[in-house]
């Protein structure tokens, strides 16, 4: 933390005279803000009259850009570019701002069956959910969009994560049980005991919403064949999951996908076995809905479902409780 460092346009003043703390981060965050509100840097010219400008947290903007931005937008971005990082909010206190309480009350609650969507990823094999965690960060940020809005809705206290207290909420507003939200946070939180992240979230949801196309499965079937054989071997396993793995464990994710058992997996093997996956998590979705009392609406079961009659109890148990719900 005694170094100057960074580029220059986003550096905060502190940072150049090489004494500073993690507020210099929130300085950052304000020229990013300030470049999204008015399109240009708040510090021009040469690199001099640039660092001079810095330290003296003199931004210039137009009146006419000024004129188009909200006043809200504009008060996060000066209090952000706060010259005095005492005064600078830190990023709890920037999250609390009008403007992003506003933004964030717009939100839509989570509809009841992404919280069943959740539970439905629970019971997925572990190399399942890391394959699918895979087509999810291979997404673009626009597939991903609708899938990030669904997560803000769970992580109301925006730690980046979804907590126990987060999960119990929404279940507990649609008239869900405890005892599933329980459930599913010990099935997904191996790793990080106690919260649910943001790539383990896309998967649950992916496994359900996402119609898993050939041109999507290329991505990570591409990653996993580290090296470029068409196939993915044992070797390939060991060098992308590491050896915290077991022999046995990384033999078992192997049998699941090689259907031909020559001990390797084919593409074609590799796009089988990712759909079936989603067929699978559908299934567990709707039994876990059908398993769960409450308000569960039916009308917001993800599309596609009817195609994963993999259980006939389970559907018997949805019918049931659909009879119930109309009767």
């Amino acid at each position: 933390m005694v170094l100057s460092c960074g580029t220059l346009s986003y550096i905060a003043p502190e940072v150049l005279k090489k004494q500073y703390t993690d507020k210099c981060d929130l300085w950052s965050l304000g020229v990013i803000v300030f470049v999204l509100l008015f399109s240009h840097l708040p510090f021009r010219g040469t690199e001099r009259r640039r660092m001079a400008a810095i330290k003296a947290g003199d931004y210039t903007v137009s009146e006419g850009l000024l004129q188009e931005v909200s006043p809200p937008a504009w008060d996060f971005a000066q209090r952000l570019l706060t010259l005095d990082p005492d005064d600078r909010p830190s990023a709890k206190e920037a999250l609390k701002h009008a403007w992003l309480v506003k933004r964030n009350a717009a939100l839509q609650d989570p509809r009841p069956c992404a919280v069943m969507e959740l539970a439905g990823f629970a019971p997925v094999s572990e190399f399942r959910r890391k394959c699918l965690t895979m087509v999810a960060m291979s997404m673009t940020d626009k597939e991903k969009a609708s899938l990030h809005q669904s997560f803000l809705q769970f992580d109301t206290n925006r730690s980046g994560t979804i907590t126990l207290p987060e999960l119990k909420a929404v279940l507990r507003k649609h008239g869900g049980v405890d005892g599933v939200a329980e459930e599913t946070l010990k099935a997904l939180s191996d790793d990080h005991p106690g919260e649910i992240h943001y790539s383990e979230f896309l998967a649950a949801m992916v496994s359900t919403r996402v119609e898993l196309m050939d041109t999507l499965l290329e991505e990570p079937f591409r990653r996993i064949d580290t090296d470029r054989s068409g196939y993915i071997t044992y070797e390939n396993l060991r060098e992308i999951f590491g050896e915290g793995y077991q022999e046995l464990e990384l033999a078992q994710f192997m049998q699941e996908a090689d259907t031909s058992g020559d001990g390797r997996i084919s593409l074609e093997e590799f796009m089988a076995f990712m759909k079936s996956v989603q067929e699978d998590a559908r299934c567990h979705t709707a039994e876990a809905e059908a398993e769960t009392p409450g308000r569960w609406l039916l009308q917001d079961t993800p599309r596609g479902r009817s195609s994963c009659c993999a259980s006939a109890s389970g559907w018997t148990q949805l019918n049931a409780h659909a009879a119930f719900l109309t009767s």
